[in-house]
Parts: structure tokens; C-alpha cells; sequence
């Protein structure tokens, strides 16, 4: 009998532990492409918004689609994503690009370079460090 209430306990542990992990899988995504803008703003009006009430910036635009226009600082090419940095090298805004994207428009991600300004559209992930 105790056997059969570990192996219960085990499994349902197991089921509910794959579940947590795979839920971020696959889970419905938003769609950037056909999601409707919620806001148009500047990077200088975005950090400044944020600098000014973090917590009132946090809950107007964490997880809405935004477009956000500012100068590019530096470009990272990594193995997983590109990063761009807005406006400020240390407390910029940082746009990640996805290699999925990245491979399929090579033409837009290769003309990135520091001092040109550029909008980038997508969710806004708010993280604070």
C-alpha cells in the first residue's frame, strides 16, 4: 500500500513538474505582426517615464505591444538573439531580436549599426535592474 501511494505521489509530481516546465513552449504567443499597437513613443520618453515612476511605467506598458524610436548604441550579435541598445549604453533600452527572425530578414538586421535611429515594434518585458 505504500508503495502504491509513493508511486502516486512520484507521478503526479512528475506530471505537474513537465507541465511548469513545457507550459512556456507552448503556450499562445502574441502575435506582434497582428496585434494592435498600444503605444507609440520615443526611447528618451520611455526611460523618462520609467526613471520618473517606475512602478506607474511597470503596470501602463509591461506585456503591450509598443513601438519605440530612439538611437541605436551598440549592436550584439549572439549565438541565440541579436540585442540592440537604445539611447543610453548602460541604462538603455534593449531591443532582443530572435534568430528566427533574424534569418529571415537578414536585409533589415545587417544595416544596424550605432549612431542611426531606428523604431523596433514588440512586447514590452519590463526588467529593472
Amino acid at each position: 500500500m505504500l508503495f502504491i501511494m509513493l508511486a502516486v505521489v512520484v507521478v503526479v509530481i512528475f506530471i505537474v513538474g513537465a507541465g511548469v516546465y513545457w507550459y512556456p513552449f507552448v503556450h499562445p504567443h502574441k502575435n506582434i505582426s497582428t496585434s494592435g499597437l498600444v503605444y507609440s513613443l520615443s526611447s528618451t520618453r520611455l526611460l523618462s517615464e520609467f526613471s520618473e515612476d517606475e512602478t506607474a511605467a511597470t503596470e501602463k506598458y509591461a506585456g503591450e505591444i509598443i513601438d519605440v524610436e530612439g538611437k541605436i548604441v551598440y549592436v550584439i550579435i549572439g549565438d541565440k538573439q541579436t540585442a540592440v541598445v537604445l539611447e543610453d549604453r548602460l541604462s538603455g533600452i534593449s531591443v532582443y531580436l530572435d534568430n528566427s527572425f533574424v534569418e529571415n530578414h537578414p536585409e533589415m538586421v545587417d544595416v544596424l549599426e550605432a549612431n542611426q535611429t531606428a523604431t523596433f515594434r514588440g512586447q514590452c518585458d519590463v526588467i529593472i535592474k
